[in-house]
């Protein structure tokens, strides 16, 4: 009897370490993995409602307005201004346009003179513009069709309108003026993006340090060991390295650029131990 009873709760015990076993080999559930996508989530869809909701209001002041601005070729540059964290620089685009309205317009007006196909002709202008931007270091491709579109604008209009007259008519509205708004619209959505991110990249921050109790040796550590200048300071980068280590959260160094200017006192983009400690203590809620 007694060897029976052993063995059934040997039994029992294995099944209790299976199960538990079994339990953690399951991964977090459904919920967990909706919590942890939701900063990504609600980041995609503020990037899609901005560009959406910038073409909608400029088509809606194209009528009060009586100027044309947007083209539909122009959503490639408003997936472009939209992508990112925030706006690239405007000197791809600049350069893009200033090309394309003269040199490959250029080029693909004297080919299709000279008789070549219409593919023939947009090849040259495109090769055009790709030695200019090699040139000058920098590219927007969606600027590759606006030679095609002037020469679509002058032959539309040439009975009517002289075409260098038509040319930067459709170079001024909707091609800049359009594109402008579309910048605006990029910029003002990066803001908002950002301070969603800061407020759910905060709420991570305190859960971590909350469940992890961290002294303030270990922030101390974690200070010391990436200050990797020496200068008794983190830069952008030397504290999204920090974060990750010290709390376990991972930010994009324009995030951490965002960190710094919440805490950085003398605006020196950096923050020195006292700034990073604040940091920490404010995400958790201390004093």
């Amino acid at each position: 009897f007694n060897r029976l009873t052993g063995r059934a709760q040997s039994n029992v015990m294995l099944c209790a370490a299976a199960s538990a076993t079994s339990t953690a080999q399951k991964g977090p559930t459904l919920k967990e993995k909706i919590k942890e996508a939701m900063p990504r989530i609600v980041d995609i869809t503020l990037q899609g409602l901005g560009l959406a909701g910038t073409i909608a209001i400029m088509g809606l002041l194209e009528p009060l307005i009586s100027v044309k601005l947007f083209a539909p070729p122009m959503m490639a540059s408003g997936i472009i201004f939209f992508l990112g964290e925030s706006p690239p620089q405007p000197n791809g685009f600049l350069l893009g346009s200033l090309c394309g309205a003269t040199i490959s317009l250029a080029v693909l007006t004297a080919l299709t003179r000279l008789g070549m196909s219409a593919p023939i002709a947009a090849g040259g202008a495109a090769g055009a513009m790709l030695m200019w931007y090699k040139a000058n270091n920098v590219v927007f491709p969606p600027t590759a069709v606006l030679p095609v579109l002037v020469s679509q604008a002058i032959v539309a209009e040439a009975a009517s309108t002289p075409g260098w007259m038509t040319a930067v008519d459709f170079l001024v509205f909707p091609w800049l003026a359009g594109h402008a708004a579309l910048y605006a619209g990029a910029h003002a959505t990066a803001a908002i993006r950002r301070k969603c991110r800061m407020s759910f990249l905060q709420s991570d921050m305190k859960n971590k340090l909350s469940a992890k109790k961290l002294p303030a040796s270990a922030l101390r550590e974690a200070f010391r060991k990436y200050d990797l200048s020496k200068n008794g300071a983190l830069d952008a980068a030397e504290l999204k390295m920090a974060l990750r280590m010290a709390v376990g959260v991972d930010v994009s160094v324009t995030d951490a650029i965002s960190l710094i200017r919440s805490v950085d006192v003398d605006g020196d983009e950096q923050v020195d131990y006292k700034e990073f400690e604040q940091l920490c203590q404010r995400t958790t809620g201390k004093k």
